[in-house]
């Protein structure tokens, strides 16, 4: 079963074997301007899993312990619906 991650790879995939160089008006542009186009598309793209495998790595303990540190909620529900409420009453008050 192919998830978001699997298609979003599956789209950039395609997107790279697809590519060609671009041109405007007859004139095209170095290999120096695509390479520096991919590097700053690809700058912003690669923070998310790198911080990701990063956080990862310094987590300690086996996959579950690092699974239940990483995604866990630091408040109860109970607490988070009493502060939802009250910013709604503050939101409601102004």
């Amino acid at each position: 079963m192919c998830n978001t991650t699997c298609l979003r790879e599956g789209v950039f995939i395609f997107n790279l074997v697809q590519w060609t160089p671009i041109k405007y008006l007859g004139y095209s542009y170095p290999f120096w301007a695509h390479a520096f186009g991919w590097f700053t598309a690809l700058s912003s793209m690669l923070c998310i899993p790198g911080y990701m495998i990063w956080l990862w790595r310094n987590t300690p303990g086996d996959r579950a312990n690092k699974i239940r540190l990483i995604v866990r909620i630091e408040d109860s529900v109970s607490q988070l619906r009493e502060r939802m409420q009250a910013d709604t009453e503050k939101g409601m008050e102004l």
